[in-house]
């Protein structure tokens, strides 16, 4: 009676085996990993992508129109998982030395059009490996490519040298693969980059950044496109600056069109080169190194909000918050500003005080409105005075990063930026831009309604990244003809 189930034992290790052994194009790639600057990315499932319509990436995806070029047409059609490698020369240029790619195939390749090459000794026992041919391409330069057979997969093969085509197809099944620290289902990508001094490519040397490490991975919801962002680096904020995250400042009538915000991010070295190159201003004021010290480190915050009038209408406001300057800082650049305002206004400034906040502004009929004020921080505003008083409405989907602030911050409300900008054009752009110039323009604006709000939020060595698609607006960006200079869908 247990004939049958021993029977099938070996079945289901033979086929337990085969999948466990499978190459991926990661693998193929992975042994050229260096400890040189590089960068990879890895595409997986893109038949599952295209499969679909319902889901951001999957209309992405299932919307590239077929190219022209018969190779990259074949490709799109078989294309199953995608692994490349760039390497760089480490050099500020930063020339890619080294680049190659592996892609998983559906089914066999067709032959392609190009300069025949031939293929050093011979691949192992149970691979085979066919020359498609060698291109040029604008951005890479030479490109030799190959398709791998082993077993019953299929591969294309591509890279700079056709030496490193054999060397890729020699990789074997077991080779490992270094652990994510991010799981991604179809994008993902790593970045290195070491420290050390290179030359710059004129024969002087150039110190690079700290050494940094960095995973990201890209996906969706029913509702948005998602990155998230990892590194390692050691530009991170000293431990004993950390403190509890503030909320930013939000300012101003109607919609919050953008917000920008951080608050104790710099790295120790990236705060002192600041400070080193304003010494001669903060002597030249009377502060020293810890008041500009205090106000990098407290959160900094600018805005778009509210309105401010000029002789040629009322356009949105701008404002900035310095929430960490002390008080010497905040007269000093009271004093600046009411200056510079006094000149370019023309009618001067006057005194004002609008709860906690004291400051200036700018007269009834002065060029445009604006006014600075001291109070908690000081505030840099181009914007209405009575502005002061009034908090700006918020999207839905940004309400809930703006209730829990990060160190790193920037949130837009595209949705009702793009008809701000879209205003602006109409009775700007064809005083400034030229025709092709004002197509262009039109043309990213109907492009920028495809998307309602971006989010994105960070700090510890962590961003993440959220933007909101409105339909069918962003469903139409990959119909054909869609963003056509010629006008809008």
């Amino acid at each position: 009676m247990f004939k049958r189930p021993f029977l099938c034992l070996p079945f289901l290790l033979t086929l337990c085996a085969a999948s466990a052994w499978a190459l991926t194009p990661r693998q193929i790639i992975v042994p050229f990993y260096s400890d040189e600057e590089y960068v990879t990315f890895e595409i997986n499932d893109i038949g599952e992508l295209k499969a679909g319509n319902a889901t951001p990436l999957q209309q992405a995806a299932s919307g590239n129109a077929a190219s022209d070029d018969p190779l990259t047409r074949a490709l799109q059609d078989r294309a199953e998982n995608i692994a490349a490698l760039f390497t760089f020369d480490g050099t500020v240029k930063k020339t890619v030395r080294n680049f190659l790619f592996a892609v998983e195939l559906s089914s066999p390749m067709p032959d392609a059009e190009g300069e025949s090459f031939s293929l050093p000794g011979q691949p192992p026992e149970g691979t085979e490996l066919r020359p498609l041919g060698k291109r040029e391409e604008s951005d890479l330069g030479t490109v030799y490519l190959a398709q791998m057979r082993r077993g019953k997969q299929y591969f294309l093969l591509g890279a700079h040298e056709s030496d490193l085509l054999a060397v890729m197809a020699a990789v074997p099944e077991s080779t490992p693969t270094p652990r994510r620290r991010l799981d991604a289902r179809h994008f993902w990508g790593a970045i290195h980059a070491p420290s050390t001094p290179s030359p710059s490519g004129d024969g002087s040397a150039v110190q690079l950044p700290p050494p940094y490490a960095a995973e990201y991975s890209l996906w969706d919801t029913d509702r948005s496109l998602r990155m998230t962002l990892r590194w390692d680096t050691d530009t991170a904020p000293s431990s004993d600056k950390k403190k509890e995250t503030t909320s930013p400042l939000l300012l101003g009538s109607g919609s919050l069109l953008g917000l920008f915000s951080l608050e104790n991010t710099l790295s120790d070295e990236m705060r002192e080169n600041i400070v080193d190159q304003c010494r001669s201003w903060l002597n030249s004021n009377g502060l020293d190194s810890d008041d500009l010290r205090d106000v990098l480190n407290g959160r900094i915050t600018l805005g778009i909000a509210g309105t401010t009038s000029t002789l040629l209408g009322n356009f949105p406001g701008l404002y900035l918050h310095l929430a960490g300057a002390n008080r010497r800082v905040r007269d000093v650049l009271l004093d600046a500003a009411t200056k510079l305002l006094s000149e370019q206004a023309k009618t001067g400034t006057e005194n004002f005080s609008e709860g906690i906040w004291k400051g200036f502004r700018t007269g009834r009929w002065s060029l445009l409105s604006a006014y600075g004020c001291v109070g908690d921080g000081v505030l840099l505003a181009l914007q209405n005075s009575s502005e002061l008083t009034r908090t700006p409405d918020l999207h839905d989907d940004m309400k809930a990063p703006l209730e829990n602030p990060s160190p790193i911050m920037l949130n837009v409300d595209a949705e009702h930026l793009a008809d701000a900008l879209s205003a602006l054009l109409h009775r700007f752009g064809g005083l400034i831009l030229n025709d092709e110039e004002q197509s262009k323009s039109e043309t990213f604006l109907r492009a920028m309604k495809a998307f309602t709000v971006l989010n994105v939020t960070g700090g510890d060595g962590t961003l993440d990244a959220e933007l909101f698609v409105r339909q069918p607006e962003y469903r139409r960006l990959f119909e054909s003809g869609a963003l056509d200079d010629s006008g809008a869908r």
